[in-house]
């Protein structure tokens, strides 16, 4: 271990670990677009239901929520190379298996339920090992580009992913798709084999229910006595529970709009490629600490602003407009917010607290989701955008002028120990 904390600190972007962790995760991110695509439509097909064709994203949801925070604790404290290599290794075993039982012609709603189950638990565990990682890999004045390169390629692959998964589900069958995804976890699992990752400060401490539990309540603390820390979960707890679960029901919105099912499908294209744009521009311009706060709030508000006016949007070319604005603000803030946030909690409970984050922003936005879902059964989501828009903002103002809070975008390049 002592040989792993004395590993220089990376003093480019563009170094072997990052670039094999990179690539890794672009390769079983298609795996995974292509089957969550597959499977879908194996369900829908299978049972009719709408219901059971949603339930296994909503069983992984569900594994997020319960043990992310605990998960977290466990990635501070172990061997996070170990995680990283093992969860995809398990997640491609697991889809080789389900695919060879689809290819035999016994894929049953069962299996798929058992197959979510379990890949939710390898997922909720990888997560927080992997997001701690991606910070040790690159220089801490470079991590906003690292985050921009990162979403920037996820997401490419996901419009790709998608764009293609309903020609290859008819192509190739969708057992074949479920044998691609696992093959892909294993090629992830094979590069992340040679990444040189330095051990966390608590690496090779015992694990047990007591120190995770002791672990969970000091990060609690930490949280707690640390008012940007506090006020900024709250914030994205908030924000999420007011405007994510708009984006999860727009197809009722575009119905409510005139819009047909086409319509909804290139408003969700023109989504995307909002948000790839927002990542891209953040990666190719280097910003000091005060542009980058004064980006990230401009982006943000009009982020809100943008989503606001499609409330009174006509027509599939103005919404449209406007999701793109709102999407390519949001993705600018969300890249220079994210990679100042991690390094604003200390090094010794960055899991911890970011299985607490996740486990906050998956509660927001399933609450969100829900209240979304049952409004938009009784009036009109354009109605409910501007309240929301306005109340995101009066709940945003205070902490963007707090002046510890613009510090954090200052001191971006100032790792916490």
């Amino acid at each position: 271990m002592d040989e792993k904390m004395s590993q220089p600190a990376p003093t480019r972007l563009w170094n072997k670990n990052f670039l094999l962790m990179w690539q890794g995760s672009l390769v079983s991110e298609l795996g995974s677009v292509l089957y969550s695509v597959a499977i879908g439509y194996w369900v829908y097909s299978a049972t009719g239901s709408s219901t059971l064709m949603g339930l296994p994203a909503s069983i992984a949801m569900v594994m997020r929520f319960l043990l992310s925070a605990v998960c977290g604790a466990i990635a501070d404290r172990a061997d996070r190379k170990r995680i990283i290599v093992g969860m995809d290794l398990a997640r491609g075993i697991l889809m080789i298996a389900v695919g060879a039982v689809a290819l035999a012609g016994r894929l049953s709603v069962p299996v798929v339920i058992a197959a979510a189950a379990l890949g939710g638990m390898a997922d909720v565990m990888f997560s927080p090992a992997v997001s701690t990682v991606f910070v040790d890999l690159v220089p801490a004045s470079e991590l906003t580009r690292a985050q921009s390169l990162s979403g920037s390629g996820t997401t490419v692959i996901d419009i790709i992913g998608k764009s293609i998964s309903g020609l290859l589900v008819v192509a190739v069958g969708v057992p074949w798709l479920i044998l691609f995804n696992g093959i892909s976890f294993i090629i992830s699992a094979v590069s992340e084999m040679f990444i040189d990752i330095p051990a966390n400060v608590k690496q090779g401490q015992p694990i047990s229910v007591s120190n995770i539990i002791g672990d969970m309540g000091r990060g609690l603390t930490a949280v707690r006595s640390s008012r940007v820390l506090y006020r900024t979960l709250f914030f994205a707890l908030g924000i999420n529970m007011l405007l994510s679960g708009f984006y999860s029901v727009m197809l009722v919105f575009c119905t409510q709009k005139g819009l047909d099912v086409q319509q909804y499908g290139l408003l969700s294209g023109i989504d995307s490629v909002g948000s790839l744009l927002g990542m891209v521009m953040v990666g190719l311009i280097k910003m000091d600490g005060r542009t980058r706060y004064r980006v990230a709030a401009i982006s943000f508000f009009a982020s809100i602003a943008a989503t606001a006016l499609i409330s009174w949007a006509a027509g599939a070319a103005a919404i449209g407009l406007l999701l793109a604005a709102s999407s390519f603000g949001n993705a600018i803030f969300n890249t220079i917010f994210n990679s100042a946030m991690f390094l604003m909690i200390p090094r010794d409970k960055r899991g911890l607290v970011i299985g607490f984050v996740m486990s906050g922003s998956i509660a927001g936005s399933a609450i969100s989701t829900m209240i979304y879902g049952a409004l938009g059964d009784v009036m009109s989501l354009g109605a409910v955008l501007p309240i929301a828009s306005a109340i995101g903002i009066a709940i945003s103002i205070p902490l963007f002028s707090d002046k510890d809070f613009r510090q954090v975008f200052a001191d971006e390049t100032q790792e916490q120990a």
